[in-house]
């Protein structure tokens, strides 16, 4: 079951170039990257409790999206989940993404992968239907007017009452003694997570029928969760 489509996607967007190239697209920087550890220095301490909180959304059986690649223990995680019966598919536009988390994942059987542009206006074109799609920050990474392609495309992909399952940034308390660090990170590295902490998340779905399961804050409002269901 673990078939990497050979169909190059479209030209890798420029952001993924021009600003994320050490992180995703270095044959150096990569494998350095992919590791359990650094993804926890980076949340914080928080990786294993906001894994958990998509775990806990996802049943035993399930087919399962994952829009690109995580680094560390994520769609590892995913699969203990839900079991030999059920399935994982990761869609991802950088190659290299692909072989790193196919060399990673190559003790289990239940894992596809494919090629795709998430935010193409002509959709992913997957062969399988979808309880749960999964978003684990990717969308502070993309520009603002890409997020609503990137969630409408992984709602396309559900099943009549599947739900899509979103963490990442969000604006912290004005109290948080992280504020300030996590500001000039954004400054330095990622330059589109201060626009995606002051929208509305929301704002990206319209006009998609949904209902929201759940909202969650995390880690003194670091970090949001949403489970949002397709009517």
């Amino acid at each position: 079951m673990s078939n990497l489509s050979t169909t190059p996607p479209a030209t890798l967007p420029h952001y993924l170039v021009d600003t994320y190239h050490w992180a995703y697209l270095s044959p150096r920087w990569v494998p350095l990257l992919d590791h359990t550890a650094v993804v926890n220095v980076i949340l914080w301490g928080q990786s294993a409790k906001l894994i958990a909180n998509v775990t806990q959304n996802i049943e035993r059986d399930h087919h399962v999206l994952q829009a690109a690649c995580v680094y560390g223990n994520f769609s590892g995680k995913i699969i203990q989940r839900i079991g030999n019966q059920g399935a994982l598919q990761i869609v991802d536009i950088a190659p290299i993404q692909l072989r790193q988390a196919r060399a990673k994942l190559k003790s289990f059987k239940n894992v596809l992968f494919a090629l795709g542009n998430l935010h193409s206006q002509a959709g992913l074109d997957l062969d399988l239907k979808f309880d749960r799609a999964i978003c684990f920050f990717l969308l502070h990474e993309i520009p603002q007017e890409q997020r609503p392609a990137i969630l409408k495309n992984l709602l396309r992909e559900l099943k009549p009452n599947g739900r899509l399952i979103i963490v990442d940034y969000h604006k912290p308390r004005p109290w948080h003694p992280l504020k300030p660090i996590m500001t000039l990170i954004f400054k330095l590295l990622e330059p589109y997570a201060q626009s995606f902490i002051n929208d509305d998340l929301l704002s990206y779905l319209k006009p998609i029928s949904y209902r929201v399961i759940s909202k969650k804050l995390h880690f003194g409002g670091l970090y949001q969760s949403w489970v949002i269901e397709v009517n």
